[in-house]
């Protein structure tokens, strides 16, 4: 959207809430390989809603719609998280991507 001269308030947020649901998918069990894509996919979609938003009600500015997908998604990762942190993540969820990238080693 910056390419158009608007800008995205709700990033942060959808960003902030895929990492909640890897977190909670993580610690149900899932798989990360199954985990991951699926937050990515939440994410793309709530990002194609503030698109949609924007081309189909023809609004003017991208300010409104992005401001109320950035309190959406910090109210959903809020309930989704019950309030409280995450202590107990599963270990590939905290040392993934720190030593090997695409199979490399990092360093």
């Amino acid at each position: 959207m910056i390419l158009t001269a608007g800008i995205d308030l709700s990033v942060g947020s959808i960003l902030g809430l895929c990492c909640v649901l890897v977190a909670m998918l993580l610690k149900a069990g899932v798989p990360p390989a199954l985990a991951v894509p699926a937050a990515l996919a939440i994410g793309a979609r709530l990002g194609s809603v503030n698109g949609l938003l924007l081309t189909k009600l023809h609004l003017p500015h991208p300010f409104i719609p992005t401001l109320g997908m950035m309190n959406v998604a910090r109210g959903l990762a809020l309930v989704i998280c019950g309030g409280s942190l995450f202590r107990s993540c599963p270990r590939v969820s905290v040392s993934g991507g720190r030593d090997r990238w695409a199979g490399f080693p990092r360093r």
